[in-house]
C-alpha cells in the first residue's frame, strides 16, 4: 500500500518538482524497509520483526498522508486511491497491533523520540 502511494507521489513529482525531495525520501525509506523485509524472509534478518512492523506502519501512514496532500481535494472524492490508502494505513495502525508496535507508533505520532 505504501509502495502504491509512493508511486502516485512519483507521478505527481514529475509534474511538480517541489514534491521531488519528499517523494525521494519516502522511496528511500520504502526501499530500505523492503530490503530488510526480504532479508528476514530469506532468514537473514538485520532487524527484529517488531522493528519491521513499526517501520511498515510508519511508512504507510506517512506515504498515504503525503499522497492525500499531493492529490489536494480530489483525494477526498469517493473512489480516489489516496483516500483509500489513508483509511488502510489507519486500519494497519490498530488492527491486531502488538503493544510495543502500538507504543512506538504512538510515540512517533506524538513526536517523541525513541
Amino acid at each position: 500500500m505504501a509502495g502504491a502511494a509512493i508511486d502516485f507521489l512519483e507521478e505527481e513529482a514529475a509534474k511538480r518538482p517541489d514534491r521531488t525531495e519528499p517523494t525521494e525520501s519516502l522511496r528511500a525509506a520504502w526501499d530500505a524497509w523492503r530490503s530488510d523485509l526480504l532479508g528476514a524472509a530469506c532468514d537473514e534478518p538485520v532487524c527484529s520483526n517488531e522493528n519491521l512492523r513499526i517501520r511498515a506502519n510508519s511508512l504507510a501512514l506517512r506515504a498515504s498522508q503525503a499522497a492525500l496532500a499531493a492529490a489536494n481535494g480530489t483525494g477526498y472524492v469517493v473512489g480516489h486511491p489516496a483516500g483509500r490508502w489513508c483509511r488502510e494505513a489507519l486500519f494497519f495502525l490498530v488492527w491486531s497491533c502488538p503493544q510495543p508496535v502500538m507504543a512506538a507508533n504512538l510515540c512517533e505520532l506524538a513526536g517523541i523520540a525513541d
